[in-house]
C-alpha cells in the first residue's frame, strides 16, 4: 500500500468513525439551542486525559512492532542501496518524511482521539485502532520483502 492509498484509508476510516459516532445515542446534557433536539455535547477533555492516552500509546506493543519493522526496513534498504552503489542520505530522510512520520503521527492521532471518545475505549475502539495498524504493518512488510529481493534474498517457494 503506497502513501496515497494509506492516506485515503485513514480519511475513509475517519469518515466511518464519524458516521458511527453520529448514529450513536448520546445522553442529552440538557436542553439544546435547537429546540429540544439532541446534539453531541462538547467533550470534556482535560490535558491529563490526553497525556495519559499519549503515554498509553508509547507503551503499546503495536507501536514497537511498527518501529521494529521500520528499523529492519531501513537496514535492508540501506544495505541494498550500498550494494548497488546508489546510497543517498537524502533517500533516508525522504523515507522518514514520507513513511515514518505519517505512519506514527497518523496512528498516534487516531489512537489518542479514539481513546478520548466515550464508549469507544473498549472492543470497538481497539478494533478500529487495530484496523488502522494492519495496513501500516502490511506496507512495511512489503517494503522489507522488496528490499530483500534487491539483495537477492527471495521468499522460499511454497
Amino acid at each position: 500500500m503506497n502513501g496515497k492509498k494509506l492516506k485515503l484509508f485513514f480519511i475513509l476510516l475517519l469518515v466511518l468513525v464519524t458516521m458511527i459516532l453520529s448514529a450513536c445515542e448520546v445522553p442529552d446534557p440538557g436542553e439544546s439551542p435547537l429546540g429540544g433536539a439532541t446534539i453531541l455535547p462538547a467533550p470534556a477533555f482535560d490535558a491529563g486525559d490526553v497525556l495519559e492516552r499519549i503515554n498509553r500509546f508509547f507503551t503499546d506493543a503495536r507501536l514497537y512492532i511498527i518501529l521494529g519493522l521500520v528499523v529492519v526496513d531501513i537496514l535492508f534498504g540501506v544495505w541494498g542501496a550500498i550494494k548497488r552503489n546508489k546510497f543517498d542520505w537524502g533517500k533516508v530522510g525522504q523515507f522518514y518524511q514520507t513513511n515514518v512520520v505519517p505512519y506514527i503521527g497518523g496512528y498516534l492521532t487516531l489512537y489518542v482521539v479514539l481513546g478520548m471518545i466515550p464508549g469507544l475505549e473498549g472492543f470497538i475502539g481497539e478494533g478500529i485502532v487495530t484496523a488502522a495498524w494492519t495496513p501500516i504493518i502490511a506496507n512495511l512488510v512489503g517494503s522489507i520483502a522488496e528490499n530483500l529481493s534487491v539483495l537477492g534474498i527471495n521468499r522460499p517457494a511454497q
